[in-house]
């Protein structure tokens, strides 16, 4: 596990990296503000870095699009597909979650 906070002004480079570098089979990046082409920046370095990059973001945030095979929303407990890349959305599903175990909420 790699935790790396970077001043806001780098975030967006910080992320890149580890999804380039192929040591990692997953990197989280949370609450992210992308700039300019970085979401474009980062599917490159995921295919680059054999990488799944799981970006979590608080639906309040800013709206800024990135590109994602399948796109989630959890609100309570229930998971919906919001796009799925080659399947079907709008599949619903409650998933319990204890409080301890939401940083968010």
């Amino acid at each position: 596990l790699l935790i790396i906070r970077p001043p806001t002004d780098q975030g967006t480079w910080a992320a890149e990296q580890p999804l380039r570098s192929g040591c990692f089979s997953v990197v989280v990046v949370t609450d992210p503000l992308p700039r300019g082409r970085a979401g474009q920046r980062w599917a490159l370095a995921t295919e680059q870095g054999q990488c799944t990059a799981v970006i979590v973001r608080h639906k309040r945030g800013p709206n800024t699009r990135l590109p994602a095979d399948i796109r989630l929303s959890l609100t309570n407990g229930d998971v919906f597909v919001l796009r799925n890349r080659g399947g079907r959305t709008g599949a619903n599903s409650h998933m319990a979650l204890p409080t301890a175990a939401n940083p968010w909420g």
